[in-house]
């Protein structure tokens, strides 16, 4: 859906038209529940939030002043209703910090350098090393390079200023480098776009 696309529907539902904000629900539906899955990790809980953060959407509707795209917008109330239910959650759970080490700190087996690797086998690898980042890393790097989301709109969508979201970035792409063995002038092949 487009942006103009967005507002025309936007101002439909303000003047009154409220099963118009059902267009938005189906459009960015799935991108919501993505967006809070990928930092919960709990279907329930994902299914719970996205279900909040349309809500909050539709009741803040007037609030949209269009300074982001609607998806941006969007995605901000879900991430700020995920990252709650995520304080929520560490406060009534006490871990290991061994047992949180070893899940962070776990890399390919050396067996498999990635350099020897095929192309479809360096993507798997890179995606189970995705996967287990810690959840605003993991959910940084794929508004970057799946959603294709600027650094300006990662920016305000996590509530980071830009040179924070580019330093994390920057982490992030290292920390995966190192996870694989890979030297710091080294590349990864640019369709892996990291």
């Amino acid at each position: 859906m487009k942006e103009q696309q967005d507002i025309s529907i936007i101002r439909r539902v303000l003047e009154g038209d409220t099963d118009a904000f059902g267009m938005l629900v189906d459009h960015y539906g799935s991108m919501v529940f993505q967006v809070v899955y990928r930092i919960t990790d709990n279907r329930e809980a994902s299914e719970d939030l996205c279900q909040e953060a349309f809500i909050r959407a539709f009741r803040q509707l007037s609030q949209f002043k269009g300074d982001a795209a609607f998806s941006s917008w969007l995605y901000r109330i879900a991430w700020n209703l995920s990252m709650d239910h995520l304080d929520k959650a560490r406060k009534q759970t006490w871990v290991d910090i061994n047992e949180l080490t070893e899940t962070h700190n776990r890399s390919l087996p050396a067996t498999e350098p990635f350099d020897t690797m095929d192309t479809a086998e360096r993507r798997r690898a890179l995606t189970r090393e995705i996967e287990r980042l810690a959840p605003p890393d993991r959910l940084l790097i794929e508004l970057y390079y799946q959603e294709e989301k600027t650094v300006k709109e990662i920016s305000w969508i996590m509530g980071l200023g830009e040179s924070n979201v580019k330093i994390r970035l920057h982490r992030i792409r290292k920390k995966l480098k190192s996870r694989f063995g890979i030297e710091e002038n080294d590349e990864l092949q640019s369709s892996d776009r990291l």
